[in-house]
């Protein structure tokens, strides 16, 4: 965090762990650690005047596999004031609306800013590399 801060940039994109396995295994931590880690990593750097993105790691395979949880942290990093939240599918291999979970309950959280899906497109219809849409009204 200090050297996204003493880089001087207007916008910061921090990345937080959605998926319960990669907090408990990669982390380490408790579920309910990450949660404050993220939140209170997002708050902070709003308070230090920088326009905020939220890249939620792991999302699609947290959703899959415990979407209660990957939304209590999107729901976290709302209430902390980000400006965009970004559905991420770090592994690869989805595409826009494949596993993105219930678009309802994503835009149940109230969040000042955008929440955008992310993926990696393996179809060979554009490029490899990660494009972000809207999540749309379905």
């Amino acid at each position: 965090i200090r050297s996204m801060l003493a880089s001087n940039t207007p916008v910061a994109t921090m990345v937080g762990k959605t998926s319960e396995l990669h907090v408990t295994h990669v982390l380490g931590c408790s579920l309910d650690e990450n949660l404050k880690i993220c939140a209170e990593s997002m708050a902070y750097m709003k308070q230090k005047g920088l326009e905020t993105i939220f890249d939620a790691e792991h999302f699609f395979d947290g959703y899959k596999a415990n979407p209660q949880y990957t939304l209590k942290v999107l729901e976290a990093v709302a209430q902390a004031k980000a400006d965009a939240i970004g559905l991420c599918d770090t592994n690869g291999g989805g595409l826009p609306g494949e596993g993105a979970g219930n678009p309802a309950q994503r835009r149940s959280i109230q969040s000042p800013g955008t929440i955008e899906e992310s993926c990696r497109e393996q179809a060979g219809a554009s490029s490899p590399a990660c494009r972000c849409q809207e999540v749309p009204d379905r």
